[in-house]
């Protein structure tokens, strides 16, 4: 799942609301588990998924990125 918002819709849960589409529509075509993975600075993306029912997985050994996972 990703996600990119224009500057001017940020800030306004919009992002929540499309991770939680996204997901859905996976769960709907047979996914189990939907993976994130988020550079480590990107707090406002960490946010936004842990809001949309995403938990923290691990952090890759280059500690540059997280994947946080959302099993269905």
């Amino acid at each position: 799942v990703s996600v990119s918002l224009a500057l001017p819709y940020r800030g306004r849960g919009l992002a929540v609301k499309l991770i939680q589409l996204g997901t859905d529509a996976l769960l709907h075509l047979g996914a189990r588990t939907c993976f994130a993975e988020i550079k480590l600075e990107n707090t406002a993306s960490m946010r936004a998924f842990l809001r949309a029912g995403y938990e923290w997985g691990c952090v890759r050994r280059d500690r540059r990125f997280a994947t946080l996972e959302r099993r269905l």
